[in-house]
């Protein structure tokens, strides 16, 4: 595996999605292979576009939590609902981190940005405060170098790798 100083950072246009007010949700799996998953409440990108800070609610993403930490592994989608044009990205060295300062503020921005994004399509933002389990409280937050990214857009160009 590459080092994080040798992997190419997101582009500016990458970056600028994934921290969009979209649908994420990111994956792992335990050692057997068992998959896991949750809602992520809240991305940043670190400045030099080579890190990933993913904020969710600590009581929804236990078992993804758990995985991460044994295995490393992560895969995240994000999708823009109006739209699905939709990215993912791929990490082999995740780690759960210390809640950042603003991590809950983060949530919070993100939950509402979402709520603004959905409601033209008729999702109500109490659905959507349900979905995020209410309040963006208690999170954790996970750290990942993104070291492959891919097109998931709905169409002939999904699944392929973004150089």
């Amino acid at each position: 595996m590459p080092s994080p100083k040798t992997r190419a950072a997101l582009t500016e246009e990458h970056a600028a999605f994934v921290c969009g007010p979209h649908s994420v949700i990111a994956s792992s799996s335990s050692v057997d292979g068992l998959p896991s998953m949750a809602r992520c409440l809240g991305c940043e990108v670190s400045a030099d576009r080579r890190s990933v800070t993913l904020v969710f609610h600590a009581l929804q993403a236990t078992t993804l939590l758990r995985d991460i930490a044994t295995t490393g592994r992560i895969a995240v989608v994000y999708n823009e609902p109006a739209t699905h044009v939709t990215l993912q990205l791929k990490g082999r060295d995740a780690r759960p981190i210390p809640t950042p300062e603003g991590a809950e503020a983060l949530a919070g921005r993100h939950i509402e940005a979402f709520m603004g994004a959905v409601a033209p399509l008729g999702f109500s933002a109490e659905l959507v405060r349900a979905v995020f389990l209410g309040a963006a409280t208690p999170v954790a937050a996970v750290q990942f170098t993104p070291e492959a990214a891919y097109q998931q857009t709905p169409g002939p160009k999904a699944g392929a790798r973004l150089t």
